[in-house]
This record gives structure tokens, sequence and C-alpha cells, in this order.
């Protein structure tokens, strides 16, 4: 009799139990806070959360085909992964992928959502150029607009691709922080820009990309970055290695405003842009206060067998460049104004370990 009831509680309890511990089908609204995980996630249909959803550490969220996540002005999300039990998005059938996640317009006094140790990965907009949505082809990963207080920090962002814009991020009037992640083969096709990110109006907003790897990204502008308008941005502590492009085969800045934009303790090394008037990095814009400090610059190459690290299309208004280590020196870098700049520089060999065997994707 003992062990009938000890069957019987324990019966129980399993139907208790809240049914995300053992997996979990979702589609639809979301109105109320919830938990996903920590067991696998199915979305099975578009999402759209109007609360708070918190993501468990472990949880693997697989998205059907083309399905679209959308958080409201109103909703967000807590994906709080730890560096042995990460959160993944990933697609049903990686061949299509899905949507990625759009923060849809928002207040300017959004509630925060945080993504930490989780990989995005196929998330593919792709929607036919008849169908110009931006959600539809802007931001294969995550699309950010008119939306404040998103960050991520030690994320993966790993073969996304957008139609046009940001094949990992697209960001437009938001909030963007970007802490300790990693971007790779992420692609925005056509003629368009923002392999791995694109940035569009700051809106006011703090931009930061931090100790951040871009590699082997690939757009027709910026294959690593593409930043319009984009006043108060600053880069640190990042590696762009191997990106390709035609213009701009690391970073462009385009219609900058007038704001600080800061490259300091980077390192840009064999990234690749077909274009003859292409560089690592190209300042398309007027930038009125341009610092780069501490950053390294080795064979960056345009058409190939051309060593180009900085072009400014615009002149600047008296750059800074200090305690940089840049590979040809001045000859690298075009676009000078007559006044500039230039103290405790270096040119050579930086000698790195295992550094890649050629410039661009095919290394």
């Amino acid at each position: 009799m003992k062990q009938i009831y000890t069957s019987f509680v324990l019966g129980l309890l399993f139907f208790l139990v809240p049914h995300s511990l053992y997996g979990l089908d979702v589609s639809g609204a979301v109105t109320t806070n919830t938990t996903w995980g920590p067991e696998q996630v199915n979305v099975t249909d578009n999402v759209t959360i109007s609360a708070s959803v918190t993501i468990a550490a472990g949880t693997r969220i697989v998205v059907a085909d083309q399905t679209m996540i959308t958080v409201t002005s109103a909703g967000s999300i807590q994906a709080s992964g730890t560096s042995g039990s990460g959160i993944v998005f990933t697609a049903e059938n990686p061949a299509i992928g899905w949507r990625g996640i759009f923060f849809d317009s928002g207040t300017g006094d959004d509630p925060s959502s945080s993504f930490e140790y989780t990989t995005f990965e196929y998330g593919n907009a792709d929607a036919p150029i008849n169908d110009f949505d931006p959600p539809e082809r802007q931001g294969g990963a995550v699309f950010l607009k008119y939306h404040s207080n998103v960050s991520f920090f030690n994320c993966i962002f790993e073969n996304n691709l957008a139609a046009s814009y940001g094949g990992a991020i697209n960001s437009s009037n938001s909030q963007l922080l970007l802490e300790n992640c990693t971007f790779k083969s992420n692609q925005a096709g056509g003629y368009d820009g923002g392999g791995a990110v694109h940035i569009m109006e700051s809106g006011g907003y703090e931009l930061r990309i931090e100790n951040c790897q871009f590699y082997n990204n690939s757009a027709y502008t910026g294959a690593a970055v593409l930043a319009e308008y984009a006043g108060g941005l600053t880069v640190s502590g990042s590696v762009f290695a191997n990106n390709e492009s035609d213009f701009g085969s690391a970073i462009v800045i385009a219609q900058s405003s007038s704001n600080d934009i800061s490259f300091v303790s980077n390192t840009f090394a064999n990234n690749l842009t077909h274009s003859l008037q292409g560089s690592a990095i190209n300042i398309l814009s007027y930038v009125e206060n341009m610092l780069f400090v501490n950053n390294i610059f080795h064979n960056n190459r345009n058409g190939v067998d051309n060593l180009s690290n900085v072009i400014f299309d615009n002149e600047p208004l008296m750059p800074v460049f200090q305690n940089c280590f840049i590979e040809g020196g001045l000859v690298s870098v075009s676009g000078l104004p007559a006044s500039y700049t230039w103290t405790e520089m270096e040119d050579g060999d930086p000698a790195f370990v295992s550094a890649s065997s050629d410039v661009g994707l095919a290394a």
C-alpha cells in the first residue's frame, strides 16, 4: 500500500512541476510574466512579447522557419546564461533560418532587456524586395527600432544573414551596448551594409562596442560595422580580422553627426576590401572629434595587394592618432587635413602569434 501511495505522489508532483522544465511550445501573444526553459523551447509560430520573459541558463530555443519574436515597448527579455550553461537561439531548419528578434518602436524609457552568454545563429531576414518591411529584411538575429535599454554581454552571433542591413544586428534610433561579444561569419546582402552590425541614428543614446571580436563577416559596405548618423560611438578593446567587403573591410562611418567617435585599444588585421578606394576603416563623412589611441593596424588590404588602413573621404577636424601601431605609417592613412596629431606612433611588424595565413574570408 505504501508503494502505491508513493507512486501516486510522485506522479502528482510530475504534473504539478511547471511545464517549462520539460520543454515548451510557444506562439502568439505573451501578456503575463513567464519563464522559458531550462529545457528546450520550441517557437512554433510568430510570438509577440508584451510582458517580461525570463530565459533560464541552458535553454535552447528552436525557432520555426522564418518565424519572428517581437518585443513591444511593454515587453522585455532577460536571457541569463552563464559561462558554463549558455542560452541558444537557433533555427529549426538552418537552411531556411528564423526571422530574428524584433524590438519594436519603444517609448524611450522601455523596460530593460539583457542577453548574457547567449548564442544567436541562423537568423535570416531575407524577405523578397517587394516585401520591404524593415524587420523582414534587416537585422538577421536582432532588430532594434526606437528601443532603449537593450544590452548584450558575452554573446555569440554566428551565421546570420540580412538581405539589406545588419547581418546580425540592426539598430535604428536605439541604445546599443555590446560587450565581450563575438561576431563570426555574418552577412549583409545586396548593396547595403553592416555585415555584423548596422547602426542607423544614435537617437542621443550611448553606443558602445567593447572587447568584442569580429571575424569573417561580409557586406558590400562595412563588413563588420556600418554606422550612419552614429554620433558618440566608442569602439574599444576589440579585434577585427579577416572581414571582407567592397568598401570598409572592417568599419564604415557614414553621414555622422559632429559628436565624438573614438577607437581605443583595437586590433585591425587581415581585412580585405575589393575597391582601391577602400580601407580597414572608411570615414565617409565629416567628424568633428576623431580619436585613435592604442590601436594596431596590420595587413589590411584593398584591391588585394595594396596596404590601406584608414581613409577619410571628408577631412575631419584635427584627428588625433596617439600610441598606435600602424603598418605603413602615414602612407596607409589618406585624406588627413593639414592639422592633425600624430604622436608616439610605430610602424613595422607586430609579430602576431598564429596569425591568419591570408586576408579576407578565404583565410
